[in-house]
């Protein structure tokens, strides 16, 4: 951690690994403990979820779980997230 002067009186704590999503202590792959969970629930997951709709690509699995209301809150976080990504390399 290092301190980041906001002003000549106050300073502020800055982590500088933070998940990349809500900004708690990273555990692994640039996430959070909870969010790390979600990540990896939502990579292993594809392979049923394609087995179940047939031909599904990455780009719609995510969509359909950021769409799904069975979907939990951190799940549908790193889906955002990893469809951004995905957006930016095309």
């Amino acid at each position: 951690m290092i301190l980041v002067p906001k002003s000549k009186s106050k300073a502020k704590v800055k982590d500088l690994k933070s998940c990349i999503i809500c900004e708690r202590e990273i555990h692994s792959e640039n996430y959070c403990k909870y969010h790390v969970v979600a990540f990896q629930n939502v990579m292993q997951n594809y392979d049923d979820w394609k087995e179940g709709y047939g031909e599904l690509t990455f780009l719609e699995y995510l969509q359909k779980i950021i769409e799904n209301s069975a979907t939990g809150i951190w799940a549908k976080e790193v889906a955002e997230k990893l469809l951004e990504k995905e957006k930016l390399k095309k």
